[in-house]
C-alpha cells in the first residue's frame, strides 16, 4: 500500500480517508483478500463467492488484463447498490505474472475523481500490476521453497 501512495495519479483517492483498498489472489476462479486498508467494518469477506468468470466488474479486467476506472460509482449501474455500493471513484487493477492475473487491488474511494485517468496513469497502474504480480508469485515460490525442505 505504501508504494501505491507514490503513485501520484492515485495520491487523492489515497489520501481519503473512506477510501479501502483491497489485495486479493485469485485462486480457482474465485478472489481471496489478503490485505488491505480501510476494511475494517467495511463488511468485506475474506473471499468473494462470486466466480471471477461471472462477476461482470471483475472477470473484464481478468480476460483483458487491464486496469477499471470508474470516476463516479454513483452513476455505475453495478457499483451503486449493493451490500459494498460506493459513490465515489472504484479502480480495479490486475496484478500480472507471465500474462497470467494472479490477483488484483480495487480501491474504492470515498470521493469522485476530479479528474480522468490519461494513458500514462492507466500504463503506470499496469506497471504497477506487473511488479506486484511478480512479487506475489517470487513469495509464493519462496514460500514452497521452504516449506518443502522442512
Amino acid at each position: 500500500i505504501a508504494q501505491l501512495q507514490r503513485l501520484s495519479c492515485l495520491k487523492s483517492i489515497l489520501q481519503d480517508s473512506e477510501s479501502h483498498i483491497s489485495i486479493q489472489l485469485l485462486e480457482n476462479d474465485h478472489r481471496i483478500q489478503i490485505g488491505g486498508r480501510g476494511l475494517a467494518g467495511a463488511g468485506l469477506p475474506s473471499s468473494v463467492n462470486i466466480p471471477v468468470s461471472e462477476d461482470p466488474l471483475i472477470g473484464p479486467i481478468v480476460e483483458s488484463q487491464t486496469p477499471a476506472i470508474v470516476p463516479n460509482a454513483a452513476n455505475h449501474p453495478i457499483l451503486r447498490k449493493g451490500k459494498l455500493a460506493t459513490t465515489g471513484a472504484w479502480l480495479g487493477f490486475p496484478l500480472v505474472h507471465a500474462k497470467e492475473v494472479v490477483g488484483l487491488i480495487i480501491i474504492d474511494s470515498g470521493r469522485s475523481i476530479e479528474k480522468d485517468f490519461d494513458r500514462a496513469d492507466i500504463d503506470l497502474l499496469s506497471s504497477f500490476g506487473e511488479f506486484a504480480g511478480r512479487s506475489i508469485v517470487s513469495y509464493q515460490l519462496k514460500d514452497l521453497a521452504a516449506t518443502r525442505e522442512r
